[in-house]
């Protein structure tokens, strides 16, 4: 079988680590993302990651800021691809462009899907302490999510696995299905399946606030599942009973539980130095924190410098 052409939609890192396992055995002919967005605090336009690949290989790329306009329409009918493959593209593709490519728009979702759709589907299973999810292929329809499953992958989850661990798996693990799956399925030996819909669950858009701790309901576990999955962002914070908002840059997985302390409440161990903090059913042990408008810290620098200091919710 000669090489598919293949259209990538796309935007953020994981989509290029995705693209990049596929150059050796596919054409990708086109490049869809979103446009440059202001970065920084000086706002610079940046393009998107994806973008960056399409000019590191020569690949044409288009950046639309709306679909359903005629020139991007026009642009996308002139297109010659065997698929066109969407991966965290960041935008619901209408169903007038679905329909130029006719059950042709496939979608990389990581998640068992019909569980966790929506935009942040890693970060849901990291949260939530799951001890497995999926890479799904599917077609796209104009739904979030929803269309017919091609084939599915599942990946467990290390009790210490992080977002960059998972995603390095969930990257790892699409390369494999693809190469598996996307050849018989052009070649009509695979018929999708509609998914259960009464099983669905919906991830919203991560916001800032979504780690920020609250003392008084999450237990220590909460707690390190939250880490695990917003270490990228938004972080996980807190705020001392001053006002000023704490970030906990590291915590560790292992925890000294015999210490007995009031949530928020804190106390050093200077051996491994490591910040035990209580919560409403054990400790958790921070090895790393930047304080609002200064710079990262240790536990012993911060228990120097904030003795009768405590963390509240907000």
């Amino acid at each position: 079988m000669s090489k598919p052409n293949i259209v990538v939609w796309g935007t953020p890192q994981l989509t290029v680590a995705i693209a990049e396992s596929l150059l050796s055995w596919v054409n990708i002919t086109y490049i869809i993302t979103t446009p440059d967005t202001p970065q920084g605090r000086k706002k610079i336009l940046t393009p998107s990651p994806l973008k960056i690949f399409a000019q590191k290989y020569n690949i044409p790329v288009f950046s639309p800021e709306k679909l359903n306009n005629p020139e991007t329409i026009s642009l996308l009918q002139g297109l010659e691809a065997d698929i066109w493959l969407v991966i965290a593209y960041g935008k619901i593709i209408p169903q007038n462009i679905l329909d130029i490519m006719p059950h042709k728009v496939l979608n990389i979702h990581p998640s068992l899907l019909p569980q966790y759709r929506g935009p942040a589907p890693i970060h849901a299973s990291l949260r939530n302490g799951d001890a497995s999810t999926a890479v799904s292929l599917m077609q796209l329809d104009h739904l979030m999510d929803h269309g017919p499953i091609i084939a599915q992958k599942k990946i467990t989850i290390s009790p210490t696995d992080t977002y960059v661990e998972l995603e390095h798996k969930i990257i790892q693990t699409s390369a494999t299905l693809l190469i598996e799956y996307l050849p018989p399925f052009l070649a009509g030996q695979i018929k999708p399946k509609p998914q259960d819909d009464t099983k669905a669950s919906i991830i919203s858009m991560l916001q800032k606030q979504d780690g920020r701790i609250n003392w008084q309901t999450h237990t220590a576990q909460n707690i390190i599942n939250l880490y695990r999955a917003y270490l990228k962002w938004p972080q996980v914070y807190t705020y001392l009973n001053t006002g000023k908002k704490v970030i906990f840059e590291q915590i560790q997985f292992q925890v000294n539980q015999t210490i007995k302390l009031q949530a928020g409440h804190w106390q050093l161990d200077s051996h491994n130095n490591q910040l035990i903090v209580g919560t409403i059913d054990g400790n958790i042990a921070v090895t790393r924190l930047k304080i609002e408008g200064k710079n990262s810290i240790d536990p012993k620098s911060f228990a120097n410098g904030y003795k009768d200091i405590y963390f509240i919710s907000e």
